[in-house]
């Protein structure tokens, strides 16, 4: 009896960490490389803006997420500097600025996991995240629905007019791809990755 206790207090320790690896923190309109508090943590990138703004290009697009129409916590992307006081999702076919948002940090030393999905062959981010990994979830989705409703909104990166991978999320039974904001409008990207925990 002693011995199974002990397994169960050392599985406990490990199961913790691997849950606390990624957290959620309040952004409260500021980017996310300065809410996520260093040196313990560092925000969650999911790519690079390629532009031909020289101000623009190199920025790293941070992972947030958003409530946006209190539907749920789908996630989005911050990037500095014109884009780094809102968390930018897409909804309702429409890119959506939302001041009221918290940014993925990961403890310092945890190397983000982001895998290739073909949304294009009917993949989703479960297949692409195999066990023992698992979809990191931004949230659940809040609809009328019975067929979407409570479905997670999984984390995804969509490389959107070849601009770079920007969070987004990526929602089952609803459309294979990953869905972000781009140019003012929610687009569907097919050159896609997840992030798995």
């Amino acid at each position: 009896m002693k011995s199974l206790a002990l397994v169960s207090v050392i599985f406990s320790l490990f199961y913790s960490d691997a849950a606390f690896a990624y957290f959620w923190t309040d952004g409260n309109g500021r980017p996310c490389d300065e809410v996520c508090p260093a040196p313990r943590s560092r925000p969650v990138v999911s790519g690079t803006y390629r532009s031909t703004d020289a101000r623009l290009h190199g920025q790293e697009f941070f992972v947030c997420r958003a409530n946006a129409s209190r539907e749920g916590l789908r996630a989005g992307y911050n990037l500095k500097p014109n884009w780094s006081r809102h968390c930018w999702v897409g909804r309702g076919g429409q890119e959506r600025a939302e001041p009221r948002y918290q940014c993925l940090c990961s403890e310092t030393g945890v190397e983000p996991s982001w895998v290739d999905y073909y949304p294009a062959y009917g993949a989703t981010c479960e297949d692409a995240c195999r066990s023992p990994s698992r979809p990191v979830i931004s949230g659940t989705y809040v609809s009328s629905n019975p067929r979407l409703h409570r479905q997670p909104f999984f984390v995804c990166a969509a490389n959107l007019g070849s601009e770079g991978y920007r969070a987004g999320y990526h929602l089952r039974n609803f459309k294979a791809s990953c869905r972000a904001g781009w140019g003012g409008a929610e687009q569907d990207g097919y050159q896609s990755r997840c992030l798995c925990e």
